[in-house]
C-alpha cells in the first residue's frame, strides 16, 4: 500500500472494517442489524483513502480544517431538513424542459417545447404530468440493463487489501454525506441534496445505501416501479439527480425506466 494511501486511511475520522471482497456483501447485510450505526461499504484502499481525503481537504498534508468536522455535519443536517427532493431542484429556477434537456435525456420535440415555460407548480407536479404523458409514446422493449460501476471492481486491485466498510455514528443512513462532507464538486449534488433525495427514494421504495466512493454510489430498493409511469416518473426524477446516468448509459427517458422495472439495484456516479 502507497504510504500516502495509508496516511489518507489512518485519519478516517470513523471506525471501519477490512473484510474479504467476497465477503463484503454479506457484511453489509449483517451490519443492518447492529444499533446505533450505518454501516456502507466504501471500496478497496484507494477508494477508501480518496473518499477520506475528501471528508477533510488538505488533512492528509497537516492542513488545519476551516470548520471543526463536527460543526459541518451539523450545519449539512440543518439544510437538509429544510429542503425535499425533487423540489429543491426547482431552486435552480430553470423551466423543467432546461434541466431535463440539460441532463443529456432526449425527449420528444413536443415535450421540449411544452416544458420550457417556466411554471409556478411544484417540480414534482410537472414531472408526474411529463410521466403520464410520456407513458402514451413508449414502445415496450426488454431493457438491456446496463453495466453499472461497481465499487468492488478491481480493474487495477485496488480491493488486494481487502473491502472496507464505514461505520458512521447514526441510524439514519441518508445522513451519511453530512458526515463525508459528500458532494458539491462538477455536477454532484452538494451534500444536503444527496440526503434529500435519499430519503425521498427511502420512502417510496424502501430505497438503502449498500456502498459508496468518492465518485460513485449504489442503492438497492426493496420495491420495484410497478407502473411504467411510476417507472417514468422515477427515471425523470433521477435524471435529475444523476445527469451521467443519461448522458453515459440511457440517453433517453424509456430506456431507463425499463431498466428501473427490471432491478433493485441503482447506481450512481459523477465524473
Amino acid at each position: 500500500m502507497p504510504p500516502l494511501t495509508k496516511q489518507l486511511i489512518d485519519r478516517f475520522p470513523y471506525p471501519y472494517r477490512i473484510v474479504s471482497p467476497d465477503r463484503a456483501v454479506a457484511e453489509w447485510r449483517a451490519a443492518q442489524k447492529e444499533p446505533g450505526v450505518s454501516t456502507i461499504i466504501l471500496g478497496g484502499a484507494g477508494s477508501f483513502s480518496d473518499l477520506a481525503s475528501s471528508i477533510d481537504p488538505g488533512s492528509a498534508l497537516g492542513a488545519k480544517a476551516k470548520i471543526p468536522h463536527a460543526e459541518r455535519v451539523g450545519k449539512i443536517l440543518e439544510k437538509a431538513a429544510k429542503i425535499t427532493f425533487p423540489g429543491v431542484i426547482q431552486s435552480e429556477n430553470q423551466p423543467l424542459a432546461e434541466k431535463l434537456i440539460a441532463s443529456g435525456m432526449l425527449l420528444p420535440p413536443k415535450f421540449q417545447e411544452q416544458l420550457k415555460q417556466t411554471s409556478a407548480r411544484p417540480i414534482r407536479e410537472e414531472l408526474e404530468e411529463t410521466a403520464k404523458e410520456l407513458v402514451a409514446s413508449w414502445t415496450w422493449r426488454r431493457p438491456r440493463l446496463a453495466q453499472m460501476p461497481n465499487v468492488l471492481d478491481d480493474d487495477e486491485g485496488d480491493s488486494a487489501d481487502g473491502a472496507y466498510l464505514g461505520l458512521f455514528p447514526t441510524e439514519d443512513w441518508t445522513e451519511i454525506p453530512a458526515y463525508l462532507s459528500y458532494g458539491g464538486w462538477n455536477a454532484c449534488h452538494a451534500p444536503e441534496v444527496h440526503i434529500a433525495a435519499w430519503r425521498h427514494w427511502r420512502d417510496h421504495y424502501g430505497a438503502r445505501l449498500f456502498a459508496l466512493t468518492n465518485d460513485t454510489l449504489e442503492l438497492h430498493a426493496e420495491r420495484r416501479p410497478q407502473t411504467r409511469e411510476e417507472a417514468l416518473l422515477l427515471a425523470l426524477e433521477q435524471s435529475l439527480y444523476c445527469r451521467d446516468l443519461i448522458l453515459q448509459i440511457y440517453r433517453n427517458p424509456y430506456s431507463l425506466a425499463a431498466a428501473l422495472m427490471e432491478s433493485e439495484g441503482w447506481g450512481f456516479w459523477w465524473d
